[in-house]
């Protein structure tokens, strides 16, 4: 096909695509919320709601995994200080190269270590504890989310269960967002592989089994 100064140049439809676990999972949707050129997620083993995530109530819920503020939930005071001590301690050893990350509360938001302290004193979270967790959990911005995604969540999970990835499914769903989900046995609890935890033919991200993956 000849060309001349005047033709349209043929260029091919590029698409952007976003894949990652737990925050990477979680930033997908915040991307997608605020940037219209991402065309499709896949989140794997995120949360919907961050409060549930680390104080959970499954007697109360409002919405998805959102539950009453007049019930609140009891610390998982394992998963948080495993949370708040290595981020910490990264941003000690990272402010070498970047002292911004150690000051007042290293390598976190002032209000997310006062939250912390306030999980351990009363074991529960305060409102203030859920206006932090609300503004940075997907159901705060799912109905700004409209591209076609795919939640892989896993069954060995005491961090971000399961139920955290039913509850953005079926709010997009309901939305008329396209949808698809899976459950793999392995997640931030451990698996069942020698390797990644992964069973045979799940996603397994050391790139050991990509051929049956």
């Amino acid at each position: 096909m000849s060309t001349s100064r005047h033709s349209t140049t043929l260029r091919p439809t590029t698409r952007v695509g976003m894949t990652g676990g737990s925050y990477g999972g979680q930033i997908q949707f915040a991307t997608a919320a605020v940037d219209s050129r991402l065309d499709t997620l896949v989140p794997l083993m995120t949360w919907n709601d961050l409060r549930y995530a680390l104080a959970p109530n499954n007697a109360s819920f409002t919405r998805g995994v959102t539950y009453a503020d007049s019930n609140p939930g009891t610390e998982k005071i394992g998963w948080t200080g495993l949370f708040f001590g290595v981020g910490i301690a990264d941003g000690v050893q990272g402010a070498r190269t970047d002292p911004a990350r150690n000051v007042g509360c290293p390598n976190f938001v002032l209000q997310a270590c006062q939250a912390k302290a306030t999980l351990d004193t009363l074991g529960y979270p305060t409102q203030d504890t859920f206006t932090l967790t609300d503004r940075v959990s997907v159901a705060h911005y799912l109905d700004r989310v409209k591209v076609p995604t795919f939640l892989i969540q896993g069954e060995n999970d005491t961090l971000f269960n399961l139920q955290e990835a039913v509850a953005t499914y079926q709010a997009l769903r309901a939305r008329g967002v396209p949808v698809s989900m899976a459950w793999q046995s392995w997640g931030h609890s451990g698996g069942t592989g020698t390797s990644s935890g992964a069973a045979p033919g799940e996603l397994d991200l050391t790139g050991q089994h990509i051929e049956d993956t």
